[in-house]
């Protein structure tokens, strides 16, 4: 019997104000079923349907799985996330979004490393070339395929990336700078410890990391000083360690 294909998840499009409404539900202590009709409301007219398995239904889903019905293993991140949001301006709080993202739905960490990687190595990357490579890991299906697009034209619609001249071909938008905030720097790096299921990486590899190519990371050893989620140690003259406090449960 052959193994069953992991599931897509994240195949929607998904709009950053549409984020924000439900990272502000969230932390105003609604029930899942509360904040699901407070979506409805905010996706009325946007997009169709009114059943579970409508478009709407389906973006819903999404949502609450990012912010609200997440692992049991990304809920301590999750309401970390939560605290943080009031203190950071509107514009930052991608970052919460993007974490939570990567935390919670593998195809749009996949999608993140490998858009990341080949940024890397050239200016431009096409959806082509991105669709082949998670094709090589997730399988090939026409559903993979629509799922990689739309994730592509959020990480458009949320300016870390851009259209380039030729079509199908994306460029990396501007970096996001975290520098104003270093509790929002130390959380993302704990959300892409708990998104790639690590308890132990080296700061310069996390400090370089694929999925994190919208943002520009300032840290250095002494901001770990007295964090709640993460160490940091040196192990010999020149490695230096990233630990997370809480071993994730799995």
């Amino acid at each position: 019997m052959s193994a069953a294909k992991p599931v897509l998840g994240f195949d929607r499009k998904i709009a950053l104000t549409w984020l924000d409404a439900t990272l502000q539900l969230a932390a105003e202590g609604l029930s899942p079923a509360e904040i699901r009709g407070r979506l409805d409301a905010i996706l009325e007219g946007q997009v169709a349907g009114t059943a579970h398995n409508s478009a709407r239904g389906k973006t819903k889903t999404v949502l609450l799985h990012i912010w609200v019905n997440v692992p049991p293993h990304i809920a301590r991140l999750r309401d970390k996330a939560v605290e943080l949001a009031h203190t950071l301006a509107p514009d930052q709080r991608i970052a919460l979004h993007w974490g939570m993202c990567i935390a919670t739905y593998p195809l749009f960490l996949d999608v993140a490393t490998t858009t990341g990687r080949l940024l890397q190595m050239q200016d431009e990357v096409p959806l082509a070339q991105v669709q082949r490579r998670i094709a090589d890991t997730w399988g090939e299906r026409s559903t993979l395929t629509r799922a990689v697009q739309r994730v592509f034209r959020n990480f458009v619609d949320w300016d870390v990336l851009q259209d380039a001249n030729s079509s199908g071909t994306y460029a990396s938008a501007p970096k996001i700078d975290l520098a104003q905030s270093i509790p929002l720097e130390l959380w993302l790096l704990e959300a892409f410890m708990v998104g790639n299921s690590l308890e132990i990486r080296e700061f310069k590899d996390i400090l370089a990391a694929p999925c994190l190519f919208p943002f520009r990371l300032n840290l250095s050893s002494a901001n770990f000083e007295g964090h709640a989620g993460l160490d940091f140690a040196r192990q010999g003259a020149s490695s230096e360690l990233v630990i997370m406090k809480q071993p994730l449960l799995l």
